[in-house]
């Protein structure tokens, strides 16, 4: 509440001729502190956004390489898969119980 009050004193004092040039000076200065630090942090996020503008092409033109080396792997397991579907079929039937032929290797079972 005080301070609305002051603010608003302060307010019609500037607009007086002669004594409100120097209550503007006078809250000027009492604001520079201020100022300066707003000023400091707007430095600070340019020289970020200066970085930025320098890491977001180096990063997109990491990201197009990746994205050409997985196409061109992609690209290789199309041609190499027809090949080995063929072989597959080619093959012929084994029995589906006889575990010698097993993927993870031959049973380890006694009979």
């Amino acid at each position: 509440m005080m301070k609305k009050l002051l603010k608003k004193m302060l307010r019609r004092l500037a607009r007086v001729p002669v004594i409100g040039r120097f209550v503007r000076i006078a809250a000027a200065i009492y604001r520079l502190p201020a100022r300066a630090e707003t000023v400091t942090r707007i430095e600070a996020t340019k020289a970020d956004l200066d970085n930025l503008v320098v890491s977001v092409p180096v990063a997109l033109r990491k990201l197009r390489r990746d994205v050409d080396r997985l196409e061109a792997i992609l690209a290789d397991l199309d041609r190499r898969t027809p090949d080995r579907c063929s072989q597959r079929i080619d093959t012929p039937d084994v029995d589906r119980t006889d575990t010698t032929h097993s993927p993870i290797g031959p049973s380890h079972e006694q009979t």
